[in-house]
């Protein structure tokens, strides 16, 4: 009878533990397994996306620097005058103008990432690139890029060649693919004179596709308006997804009209599914076998816990990750209860990680978007000045907004904290043009640079501050013209940067008080912001003895010395 019994009470904790907790197990993991499976196949996608989304961008970005390059090259006065030559043996005996502009344009080229070499058509038939020793004779009006930039005159356009397949006439084509960047020329009066050609070979475009999708047997392509293939990790070849195991994502990029197609593969993201279905197997194999020996040894005591853990497991499927098992139990369920525990503590910590670095993630974007933009928006809103001005005929305002807008771009240089002597005598210049158009005659300036210094790099923005000293507290306050001596020069040891005037000048005490703020970092009340500035940016830089030197006699003038060691 009492064997009976035990066979009985052990058969009714079989059934009781079979549907009390090996069920809801059962369904909690199909559950897990489904959720999981729905969240891989959601990361995928997700992912897929955010990597397109990223590499569309750093396309647009890349891309927008041909596109400037292309742009600043046609509206370069020097080289719309190749234009008036009658032919291309005219302009190749003039070898010593051919130089210069060959130099030129070999500058604009190395200034953009990787640029193969920059060609220019012209209406008079002349065709002048930068790895060609002489002009070429052509025909432009046969050439499919030719008519299309003079049928859209000011549009950029965005074509790609296969490999040996000829662009221009009289030059070879090369043996390789290919991606140019052309645009219309037009001289100031807005007559069309020809085009401009940036050329690229179509591997410029890894730079941008690096480390996207990088799993295995992820990758990327990218296909032109007319289904032709513009880039592909097999060159001109375009690689389809073989099996239901991958998944597409295509994004277009509105600068150049490229479809950007992304093929993930998902065999990784299902060997973690494929992980998960065998841990939740063996987990309810466990499961079972537990069940089948705690039943024959333990009595009603063990229904309560196991209750417990089931409500709590019912609690987590619905979300609430706060809660933990903590209720006594035998061994073997205090084990499962802890197990549970650790689950729970993890998964609500991956939970919050995850948002947490959502979060900095679209803060980041957001940011970097940002300090793109106000760039963009600015120089946008000068030339938008610049053409308005120039509608009106208001030439002092059109030199005005190209002297502000050289300034801000040289004040920018692209997050560069040196730049090279002649780019900051340009800014200067800039600077000192716009004061010469606020001022009239009141202000004239000579520069005088060696010819060996022009290309040693510098701190940017150090001469205008003292420039701007001159005029305001020299000149201005004598009361009379005056003319400010800009001299730069170098010995072994280091560069030197003068800033002379003929102003007012300054007394002996002010003079000590304005030495003593250079010596302190700290400026006085009403003034010298600038030259504390310039100062304190070279001794933090590079220690004594660089730095700001001042000489002044009242009724004489002012000179700035800049002390800055050779980069």
């Amino acid at each position: 009878m009492a064997n009976k019994r035990k066979n009985s009470i052990s058969s009714r904790l079989m059934r009781y533990f079979v549907c009390i907790v090996f069920f809801p197990i059962a369904i909690l993991s199909l559950v897990i397994y489904g959720t999981y499976k729905s969240g891989i196949v959601n990361l995928a996608q997700s992912n897929a996306k955010d990597s397109l989304e990223l590499l569309e961008y750093n396309i647009e970005q890349q891309f927008l620097q041909y596109d400037s390059l292309a742009y600043f090259i046609s509206k370069d006065v020097q080289l719309q005058e190749i234009s008036r030559y009658e032919n291309a043996q005219e302009f190749n005996q003039d070898q010593d103008i051919q130089e210069t502009l060959r130099q030129l344009l070999q500058y604009y080229q190395s200034t953009a990432y990787q640029v193969y070499r920059v060609v220019i058509s012209y209406e008079n038939g002349i065709l002048f690139a930068t790895d060609q020793k002489t002009a070429a004779s052509h025909e432009p009006q046969n050439q499919s890029w030719y008519k299309l930039c003079r049928q859209e005159p000011g549009k950029s356009h965005f074509l790609n060649y296969a490999q040996n397949e000829p662009i221009y006439d009289g030059i070879e084509a090369a043996n390789s693919e290919r991606i140019i960047v052309c645009r219309s020329m037009e001289d100031h009066t807005g007559a069309f004179i020809g085009t401009v050609c940036v050329e690229m070979y179509s591997q410029v475009l890894e730079k941008s596709t690096s480390n996207i999708l990088s799993r295995n047997g992820s990758y990327v392509y990218i296909v032109n308006s007319d289904g032709k293939v513009v880039y592909s990790p097999v060159l001109g070849k375009i690689q389809e997804a073989s099996d239901k195991n991958y998944y597409s994502v295509e994004i277009l990029n509105p600068r150049t009209q490229w479809t950007i197609v992304g093929v993930v593969a998902m065999d990784a993201y299902l060997t973690q599914l494929n992980i998960l279905t065998t841990v939740l197997a063996i987990t309810l194999l466990v499961i079972a076998c537990v069940m089948a020996l705690i039943s024959r040894k333990v009595g009603n005591s063990i229904v309560e816990p196991i209750q417990t853990l089931q409500a709590l497991m019912h609690q987590a499927e619905k979300g609430d990750l706060s809660i933990r098992f903590q209720e006594g139990a035998p061994k073997e369920i205090q084990d499962l209860g802890n197990s549970f525990n650790v689950m729970i503590e993890k998964l609500d910590y991956n939970v919050k990680q995850v948002r947490i670095e959502q979060k900095a993630k679209r803060k980041a974007e957001m940011e970097a978007l940002q300090a793109n933009i106000k760039p963009h928006f600015l120089y946008n809103t000068l030339d938008t000045i610049h053409w308005m001005a120039k509608g009106y005929h208001a030439a002092d305002i059109v030199e005005t907004v190209d002297a502000l807008s050289t300034l801000f771009r040289i004040a920018l240089s692209k997050g560069s904290e040196n730049i090279p002597v002649h780019k900051e005598i340009q800014h200067v210049t800039s600077y000192l043009q716009i004061q010469k158009i606020r001022y009239e005659d009141m202000i004239s300036y000579e520069i005088c640079v060696e010819q060996d210094c022009e290309e040693l790099l510098v701190k940017k923005l150090i001469l205008q501050p003292l420039v701007e000293n001159s005029i305001y507290h020299g000149i201005k306050e004598s009361g009379k013209k005056g003319t400010i001596f800009i001299r730069i020069w170098k010995d072994d040891s280091a560069i030197y940067l003068a800033v002379e005037d003929d102003g007012m000048g300054m007394t002996q005490e002010r003079l000590e008080k304005v030495r003593g703020s250079l010596t302190h970092f700290q400026p006085e009340e009403g003034g010298a912001y600038g030259v504390v500035n310039v100062h304190q940016r070279l001794i933090l830089n590079y220690g004594p003895p660089y730095g700001l030197y001042l000489e002044s006699e009242e009724g004489e003038g002012t000179t700035a010395l800049i002390c800055h060691p050779i980069l």
